[in-house]
């Protein structure tokens, strides 16, 4: 069994070493098809490019320990089977960021193109047309929620629902949240996202520590 598991927690990273150097090799490929030569070193670009990516990076830690850390003082406050649906209500609600996440993302090449001005009223009215997406279709899936606990997971899943009209509040001011970091982050200032990142994190876990040992989930 110890043999077993050795093999599969040490082929998985192997795995993963050899996607990165096959990947790497394609990109040299491709890049040479294209006609554009092999990469050259850059080294003011890379001081440049690390430190905008560090702070990055920081706010994507942030908003990653945002997201995860409940689970985990849920567990231990609530036991085990009060995580089973917290994560219910999470993984139905988080499914309303994936048409954020497929808006967001085109965004920032056409933010960095543009004037700080326009690319806030840009910014204005990607923020305007996700909230009432979200607001909408957060209503909507509060409203057959019942229902779809039910067929998804069972009956024993119902008490999700309370949790679930929580996070979908939260939804809400989260996806404008997330275009402000968008246009921030394309007027290079990650720092400052990951400065408000850090700020949510913070406030998330003590509400968390107040609310949890009290009422649940």
């Amino acid at each position: 069994t110890s043999s077993a598991a050795w093999g599969a927690s040490s082929g998985i990273p192997a795995a993963l070493l050899v996607s990165g150097v096959a990947g790497a090799v394609l990109d040299a490929i491709a890049l040479r098809w294209a006609g554009i030569g092999a990469p050259t070193y850059d080294g003011r670009l890379l001081r440049r490019s690390l430190a905008l990516g560090v702070r990055w990076q920081a706010a994507e830690v942030a908003e990653g320990l945002n997201t995860r850390l409940d689970l985990f003082i849920v567990s231990a406050f609530c036991g085990v089977s009060q995580v089973g649906i917290y994560s219910t209500a999470r993984s139905l609600a988080e499914g309303l960021l994936l048409p954020v996440g497929a808006m967001i993302v085109p965004l920032y090449p056409r933010l960095v193109n543009l004037t700080p001005g326009e690319g806030g009223q840009l910014a204005a009215r990607v923020a305007r047309s996700l909230f009432w997406l979200v607001l909408v279709t957060g209503t909507a899936l509060y409203f057959v929620s019942g229902w779809l606990i039910r067929l998804l997971f069972g009956a024993a899943f119902d008490s999700a629902r309370a949790p679930l009209a929580f996070l979908l509040l939260g939804i809400v001011p989260l996806t404008v949240g997330r275009v402000a970091s968008a246009l921030l982050s394309s007027n290079g200032r990650p720092g400052l996202v990951a400065l408000l990142a850090g700020g949510s994190l913070l406030t998330s876990v003590v509400l968390d520590l107040v609310w949890v040992p009290r009422h649940g989930p």
